[in-house]
């Protein structure tokens, strides 16, 4: 597969997955809708772009001094995206508010990061140990 279809298919999916769980909560008027969900989503897949595909910036680096592990990146991604999720729950009396934005954020991140990293067909786990080993 060439260059730009190996970079464009992820981030495309992305933003479909992205835009579908958002066009859901737009339709049901909740919080967190189309926009939202596909820029979380589009973030997270550029950043394991970034991440996975970092040995085509480095052509000169020696191959001991380059460290390849975008579990690092998917880990920052996740913990960021939780931490910003965790603003939009709030107590009102007895009853707490924002929980499903929250984890529909969440899950939007990390269906974008599984894109951004190439788990979007069958036969890329085979290739993404490949990147990692």
């Amino acid at each position: 597969m060439d260059a730009p279809l190996q970079l464009a298919i992820p981030v495309l999916g992305a933003l479909a997955a992205g835009g579908a769980i958002g066009f859901e909560r737009e339709y049901r008027a909740r919080p967190a809708g189309l926009r939202t969900h596909m820029l979380v989503a589009l973030a997270s897949a550029l950043l394991m772009l970034g991440a996975v595909h970092q040995i085509t910036w480095l052509q000169g680096a020696p191959n001991e001094v380059v460290r390849i592990d975008p579990v690092r990146m998917a880990h920052g991604i996740l913990t960021g995206v939780g931490f910003l999720c965790g603003g939009v729950i709030f107590q009102q009396g007895a009853s707490v508010h924002g929980l499903t934005t929250a984890a529909s954020l969440w899950i939007t991140s990390a269906i974008g990061t599984l894109f951004g990293v190439g788990l979007y067909e069958r036969r890329s786990a085979a290739r993404c140990c490949r990147w990692w080993c």
